[in-house]
């Protein structure tokens, strides 16, 4: 996504500063959407790499509780993956 805004931000720069003849501005312009884009980007990925540390927490509380309760007598155990992204089950 970053690279489809920064090709896309560079194909409005140029067409900007061949309509203009004004260069200086053009490149401005550009800088300014780099800028915005990498800043939006660092807030959306620290917003949802939260949300993913709270999940992934939530879910090995969770699985340790059903664990105890249910499955290690049984020779089973559940695991969360990655960030929350999964359940691994694993046959003790």
């Amino acid at each position: 996504m970053l690279c489809i805004s920064m090709a896309l931000s560079s194909v409005g720069t140029v067409v900007f500063g061949v309509m203009t003849k004004q260069w200086f501005w053009a490149f401005f312009f550009l800088i300014c959407i780099i800028i915005v884009v990498w800043v939006v980007s660092s807030i959306l990925r620290e917003y949802i790499n939260e949300n993913y540390r709270s999940v992934h927490f939530l879910m090995a509380v969770g699985c340790r509780a059903h664990n105890n309760k249910n499955l290690l007598h049984h020779g089973v155990e559940l695991r969360p993956g990655y960030l929350g992204k999964f359940i691994e089950v694993i046959a003790i």
